[in-house]
């Protein structure tokens, strides 16, 4: 990284790709005024013509892990607190085979 001004040293592009509710998630880090950190999360949800993209920032943060986990705290809440029936704790009373 010899030669590269000292602005340029600080930028980092690097990008994290994951799935949450079934939904695909692109992460990409930034380092941002020095020594703060902000996170872009685009995620894609839906089939066909009914698949959509919405995109959130975690605006700057102190360290990368606390806005990768703050921008993914506001993905979770846009997609909503989905549970997976089969691991939910709610009793269904016409179960055939109760836990």
């Amino acid at each position: 990284m010899e030669g590269m001004s000292p602005v340029n040293r600080r930028v980092s592009n690097d990008t994290k790709d994951i799935r949450i509710v079934g939904c695909d998630v692109h992460l990409t880090f930034r380092q941002v005024g020095g020594d703060q950190w902000s996170v872009e999360a685009t995620f894609r949800c839906g089939v066909r013509d009914k698949r959509r993209e919405q995109s959130v920032d975690s605006g700057p943060c102190a360290t990368r892990e606390e806005a990768e986990q703050l921008v993914l705290g506001r993905v979770g809440d846009m997609l909503g607190h989905n549970v997976d029936s089969h691991t939910s704790r709610v009793t269904n009373p016409t179960e055939k085979n109760p836990r």
